[in-house]
């Protein structure tokens, strides 16, 4: 047997699945990892989304708008800071949540990594500091410990969908 490392994902709908491991899983196991995907799919399927296709403007900016943003949702536009201020971002693990929101909700990103995060979060010059660099390992473990964050694979990261409602309820609330 083959000791190479083998990656595959599986997409339907809005339901993924990554692995990232022996090859010899593919030759032995795959068959029903696919059933079950399969399988839940079909058994969840009503509340599973199909993704929406993306549209770009000259530059490549993606400017599709999510659909399951509610009707009166803020504007998909805001900046990191504005989004800082109106949910009162002010530690580093608040301002880190508020940058996957960004990652999230106005870039259309669904995985993201720590320089990403870290990257958006240096774009709100008056809440960032210097110390949340170096906490930040910290920070995105206590933020996956308490569900607001997932880690979809090593080093990638999604805002979890309760947390995902709450900063959309509460930049509505507060728009």
């Amino acid at each position: 047997m083959s000791n190479d490392i083998a990656k595959f994902r599986i997409t339907i709908g809005d339901f993924q699945v990554d692995y990232e491991g022996c090859e010899s899983f593919l030759r032995e196991g795959i068959h029903d990892v696919i059933e079950r995907v399969v399988d839940h799919y079909a058994n969840h399927v009503s509340s599973v989304r199909p993704p929406e296709p993306q549209k770009h403007d000259e530059s490549g900016r993606n400017t599709s708008i999510d659909s399951s943003l509610p009707i009166d949702s803020p504007e998909v536009d805001l900046s990191v800071t504005t989004m800082a201020t109106r949910l009162g971002a002010k530690t580093g693990p608040e301002l880190a949540i508020v940058a996957a929101a960004h990652l999230t909700l106005v870039q259309n990103r669904s995985r993201f990594n720590r320089h990403d995060i870290l990257n958006t979060m240096q774009e709100d010059t008056g809440v960032y500091k210097k110390t949340f660099s170096n906490n930040l390992g910290a920070t995105l473990q206590r933020l996956i410990g308490s569900k607001q964050l997932n880690e979809v694979a090593d080093g990638r990261y999604a805002l979890s969908a309760t947390e995902k409602q709450r900063v959309e309820s509460a930049l509505t609330d507060n728009g």
